[in-house]
């Protein structure tokens, strides 16, 4: 556990306090006098190891979920038709195009020969790689503002 002290622009120091940073004003006797800049501007925060880890150190896919989590989405992601996908509309009718660009290639609406019912038109592999992506954005996000929190606040 310790304090890293640093000498930091206004930009900087919005930019970390915007983030929950809590930033402190280093100690006089640490501040030369004569170095000829804005003694303000050197602050310091405490952090302990976990801090590192989060940031940057080698255990930053492993320490957490969220290394595991995005490699599961980006597998999931690859195998859906290539991004961006874009929504289209022409004579009421909506469908989303993949950037391969086939007409509604991703998702279309029909109309089911067998009973005159609508229905999706989406093979079942990729209806469930939709759903499995978009339900993996909530873990996703937990998972960023837990680490989030563990930067912001090491001592917890």
């Amino acid at each position: 556990m310790a304090y890293v002290i640093g000498l930091l622009t206004q930009e900087e120091i919005d930019e970390l306090e915007e983030r929950g940073w809590e930033l402190e004003d280093a100690p006089k006797e640490l501040i030369d006098p004569d170095a000829g800049y804005d003694p303000g501007r050197m602050k310091m925060v405490w952090v302990d190891t976990s801090m590192f880890d989060v940031m940057d150190g080698p255990d930053w896919e492993g320490s957490s979920k969220v290394g595991t989590v995005t490699k599961d989405l980006r597998q999931k992601l690859a195998e859906l038709p290539k991004l961006p996908w874009t929504v289209w509309t022409s004579n009421s009718f909506r469908r989303i195009t993949s950037a391969e660009g086939r007409d509604g290639d991703v998702l279309h609406g029909t109309t089911q020969r067998s009973d005159g019912h609508p229905d999706l038109s989406m093979n079942e592999r990729l209806l469930k790689l939709l759903v499995d992506v978009v339900n993996a954005v909530p873990k996703l996000l937990d998972e960023l503002d837990s680490l989030r929190k563990r930067v912001r606040h090491p001592q917890d």
